[in-house]
C-alpha cells in the first residue's frame, strides 16, 4: 500500500484537525492570567463603590432634620412659663403717643393661671378669659365679665381695657415689667409685677390673689359727697390718696397715723353696689407713724376748687371709640380763672364762659366766642367738634397732670395735659 505523506492533499484535514486540537489544548493552558483580569475590572469596583456610598447618606440626613424640629417647640413653650402663675397691675395704657393713667379709685389687674387661663379686675367688674402664647405673640380670647355698673369714667376705662386685652398681639417681658402691644401695634398696656400670693399658706385664697403694698392716710376721707367717710389709701408709687369704701380684714385703723401695709389683694367676683372691686387682708404692718392733724383729703374734684387758675391743652378728641389726636399746627386750650370763669383758644377763635363742678360732674354755660373764619378746613372742623363737646361735658377727672372730660353720655372724651 502506498503511504500517504502527512502534507499531501488527502491528509490535509487530519492535519488541520490536529492543529485545531493542539490550539484548543493550548487555549486551555493559557487562561491562567485571564480570570484575574476579569475579576479585578468590573465586579469588585461597582460593588465596593455602591454599597458604602448609599448607606451613610440616608443615615446622616434624619439626624440634622430632627434637631431643628425640636428647637422651635422648646422656644414656644418658654414664654408660657414666664407668664404662667404671675399677677400684674396696670400702670398706664392707651395709644402709644397718649398713654394715660387710671381713673381715680380704679384698679386694673391681669392674672395668668397655670393652664392657659387669665383673669383680673377691669376697674369695676372682674373678668375671666384664656390666652395662648407663640414666641413673643399672645392671643387673649374675648373676656367674660361680671355686670356691675359704676361711674361713666370707670366704665369707659373698663370697656377700653377689655377691648385692648382682646386686641393684644405681642408682649415684651423685662424683669418685673410687662408690656402688651395691641391694636396692630398702635397701643400698649404697661404692667408691673405684683408678688404672687402663696396659696400654700391660705387654702381659701382664690386664683388671682396676690401680695402688694398699700399706704393708708392719717385721716378718713369723704366717700360719696353725702357725708360717708372711708379709708384713704394709695398704691405704692402713687402720690394721691383715694377713698376705699371697705375695710381691710385684720387691720385696726387708728386715725392720726400713717400706715404702710403688706396686704393680700384679690378681685371680688360680684361686688355689691358701692362696694370695692378689690378686697384686702392684712399680712403685716410694715410701718406706722404719727402725723399732725390736718384737714382730711377729699375725693371730690370740686373740693377747694383745684381747677382754679389752672391751664390745659387739648391732646385728643375721642368719639365712639375712635381717638383723633389734636392738630399740632394749633393749640386748643382750656383755662380756668378765678371763681367759675373759664376761657381759652378753640384753635381759630377764642372763647369765654363759666363752669360749675359738683363732685365728679361738670357743666359749662354761657360760652361765647369770636367769629373769626380760618382758611384751614381741618382747624375749623376740629374747633366745631371741640366746642360742641365742651358745652356738652358731663364728668371730669384730674390725675397725674392730665384732665379728662366726658360728653355724650360717656361716648365721647376730651383729653388734656397740663400747661406748665
Amino acid at each position: 500500500m502506498k503511504a500517504i505523506h502527512p502534507l499531501s492533499q488527502k491528509g490535509k484535514p487530519a492535519f488541520v484537525a490536529l492543529i485545531a486540537t493542539a490550539a484548543l489544548i493550548a487555549g486551555c493552558s493559557e487562561p491562567t492570567p485571564v480570570p484575574p483580569t476579569a475579576t479585578v475590572t468590573p465586579l469588585p469596583e461597582p460593588a465596593a463603590t455602591a454599597a458604602p456610598t448609599a448607606t451613610p447618606q440616608p443615615t446622616a440626613t434624619p439626624e440634622p432634620t430632627a434637631e431643628p424640629t425640636a428647637a422651635p417647640v422648646e422656644k414656644a413653650v418658654a414664654p408660657r412659663d414666664a407668664l404662667a402663675g404671675t399677677s400684674w397691675s396696670v400702670r398706664t395704657f392707651g395709644p402709644l403717643r397718649l398713654q394715660t393713667r387710671l381713673v381715680r379709685g380704679a384698679t386694673l389687674t391681669l392674672n395668668f393661671g397655670n393652664a392657659g387661663e387669665v383673669s383680673g379686675s377691669a376697674g369695676c367688674n372682674t373678668f375671666t378669659s384664656s390666652y395662648v402664647i407663640d414666641g413673643d405673640t399672645i392671643d387673649i380670647e374675648r373676656p367674660a365679665r361680671t355686670r356691675k355698673s359704676c361711674g361713666p369714667l370707670t366704665m369707659r376705662q373698663e370697656y377700653y381695657y377689655l377691648e385692648a386685652l382682646e386686641q393684644a398681639i405681642r408682649f415684651t417681658l423685662d424683669g418685673d415689667q410687662l408690656r402688651l402691644i395691641y391694636n396692630r401695634g398702635r397701643g400698649a398696656i404697661n404692667l408691673t409685677l405684683v408678688e404672687e400670693y402663696d396659696e400654700g399658706n391660705d387654702a381659701n385664697a382664690p386664683m388671682g390673689a396676690y401680695r402688694t403694698t398699700i399706704f393708708v392716710g392719717p385721716q378718713l376721707m369723704d366717700c360719696d359727697g353725702a357725708g360717708q367717710t372711708c379709708l384713704a389709701i394709695r398704691a405704692e408709687g402713687e402720690g394721691r390718696y383715694l377713698p376705699y369704701n371697705g375695710s381691710i380684714a385684720g387691720f385696726d385703723y387708728v386715725e392720726g397715723y400713717r400706715y404702710e401695709l403688706k396686704v393680700q389683694a384679690r378681685p371680688v367676683a360680684n361686688p355689691e353696689p358701692g362696694a370695692p372691686a378689690i378686697a384686702y387682708t392684712l399680712i403685716e404692718i410694715v410701718r406706722r407713724e404719727a402725723v399732725e392733724a390736718k384737714s382730711p383729703p377729699s375725693s371730690e374734684v370740686g373740693a377747694g376748687n383745684p381747677l382754679e387758675k389752672t391751664g390745659w391743652q387739648l391732646r385728643a378728641i375721642e368719639t365712639v371709640g375712635v381717638e383723633t389726636p389734636a392738630l399740632e399746627s394749633v393749640a386748643v386750650t382750656l383755662l380756668f380763672g378765678e371763681g367759675n370763669a373759664v376761657g381759652g383758644s378753640a384753635g381759630c377763635n377764642t372763647y369765654v364762659g363759666s363752669y360749675a363742678v359738683d363732685g365728679g360732674a361738670i357743666a359749662f354755660s354761657q360760652v361765647v366766642m369770636t367769629l373769626k373764619a380760618c382758611a384751614d378746613a381741618d382747624v375749623m372742623a376740629q374747633e366745631q367738634a371741640y366746642l360742641r363737646a365742651l358745652q356738652g361735658a358731663e364728668t371730669i377727672a384730674v390725675f397725674e397732670g392730665q384732665l379728662v372730660l366726658t360728653f355724650d353720655g360717656g361716648n365721647g372724651v376730651l383729653r388734656f395735659v397740663a400747661i406748665p
